[in-house]
């Protein structure tokens, strides 16, 4: 087996292909991982998030490259042009690069959304909504949650994009403040 034996074309479909039929589809193989930057020992070792982030780089790519191709056929097809500058939008957003999301986001709805992200990557980390944390049997429970992880360029890195369950506020840091009367380490519950 080779270095990167995951690749290896398995037993069962050698035997379908002989010969330059089975050098292309192992050529096409190679193309791919070269064109996408496959390494199989560098996605090993990253974190799920390095991983996201380094599959909205490619989706960036790929939908700009869908976007070329669209555009040049015609009759124009508004469905599938569309969804790629939804999808395009999206992993703009994702990469950090805000600005583009906005030019390239499909609707109005997904517009204010990118715009609702651009806001919460600017905005103070410590600031935080007025909502009340909800309370279980007599202990409270923190109402943001880490929604998804995004580039930001305030920070110069991933962070993860918070969003409280009540009001839909979003913020985008490391982690929340807890406030002091409400903690629960400070009511003596957790130790």
């Amino acid at each position: 087996m080779s270095e990167d034996s995951q690749f290896d074309i398995p037993e069962y479909i050698k035997k379908r292909f002989e010969g330059d039929e089975l050098k292309a589809v192992q050529e096409e193989q190679a193309r791919l991982r070269s064109r996408y930057g496959y390494d199989a020992n560098r996605i090993r070792t990253m974190s799920r998030v390095q991983r996201d982030f380094e599959h909205n780089e490619r989706e960036v790519l790929l939908a700009s490259e869908m976007l070329g191709v669209l555009l040049k056929e015609s009759p124009l097809p508004e469905a599938e042009i569309t969804f790629q500058r939804r999808r395009l939008s999206e992993a703009l957003w994702r990469t950090g690069k805000l600005e583009e999301a906005l030019i390239a986001a499909a609707d109005k709805a997904q517009f204010d959304k990118v715009l609702a992200i651009k806001a919460a990557v600017e905005s103070d980390d410590l600031e935080v909504c007025n909502c009340e944390d909800a309370k279980h049997k007599g202990l409270n429970i923190t109402r943001y949650a880490t929604k998804t992880h995004i580039f930001s360029p305030k920070h110069g890195k991933i962070m993860p994009m918070k969003q409280c369950s009540i009001c839909g506020h979003l913020n985008c840091c490391g982690n929340i403040p807890a406030r002091p009367k409400d903690s629960i380490l400070r009511q003596g519950v957790v130790r």
